[in-house]
């Protein structure tokens, strides 16, 4: 697997995020048919991370958003009721793609030391892809009321526990030497959030996602 023939796929698979949005959020989206919510959905999400990835999302209003998107007040309130229903769609839909591309046991590897590896590249390039969702759900998480803030937590949780299980797996099956698999899963979890934290960082440097997975993972298989 590389990036660009996972992008390609993604980029297939992206106008079903805006429908399991429209579809989980059913009972609170006024308008009901997709062919029209989900084109707009779209455009206010995308909006919302521009604006916020701007100037951030406490300073924004729906005014703000209404003016950017060209969609009314009226309608943007037909979609998304409050500001804080928003943020919550967001961070909800971010832990909901984790799940579904990185999460899917199926087309994880067998050997635990490949899944590993696997959970990692996966995860490094559904973060590049998403970059904005990503960079968007960890720095807004103090604007957050205690049930988003909990789901961004344990979107964290999530991936250093498939990590963990990886590293218990192999360490049990004499693969790898690691003591503590949830201290060592927790530390590998900053590396990858490095990349959509700060690309700025590597794209200065010229190193692009694959390089940089490939830096990470020697980093880590020396470790082990």
């Amino acid at each position: 697997m590389n990036f660009q023939d996972f992008k390609i796929q993604f980029e297939t698979d992206t106008p079903q995020i805006y429908r399991t949005v429209f579809e989980e959020n059913s009972d609170l989206i006024k308008v009901k048919k997709a062919k029209v919510a989900v084109p707009n959905l779209e455009k206010i999400f995308t909006t919302t991370l521009k604006i916020s990835n701007r100037s951030g999302f406490k300073g924004m209003n729906l005014r703000d958003l209404s003016a950017e998107t060209g969609i009314s007040l009226g309608a943007i309130y037909s979609y998304i009721e409050s500001k804080d229903r928003l943020l919550s769609m967001i961070i909800q839909q971010v832990m909901a793609s984790i799940r579904v591309v990185i999460g899917d046991r199926d087309k994880q590897p067998d050997n635990p030391v490949d899944r590993l590896f696997w959970i990692m590249c996966t995860h490094l390039y559904l973060s590049e892809v998403m970059q904005e969702w990503f960079f968007f759900a960890f720095m807004e998480a103090r604007s957050f009321k205690t049930e988003g803030r909990n789901d961004a937590i344990e979107s964290e949780l999530f991936t250093e526990k498939l990590l963990a299980d990886c590293l218990k797996e192999a360490a049990c099956a004499g693969q790898i030497e690691c003591v503590d698999p949830e201290a060592f899963a927790a530390m590998i979890k900053p590396l990858l959030q490095d990349w959509y934290l700060k690309p700025w960082k590597y794209k200065r440097r010229g190193v692009t996602v694959d390089e940089y997975f490939t830096r990470v993972e020697k980093f880590i298989r020396a470790s082990l």
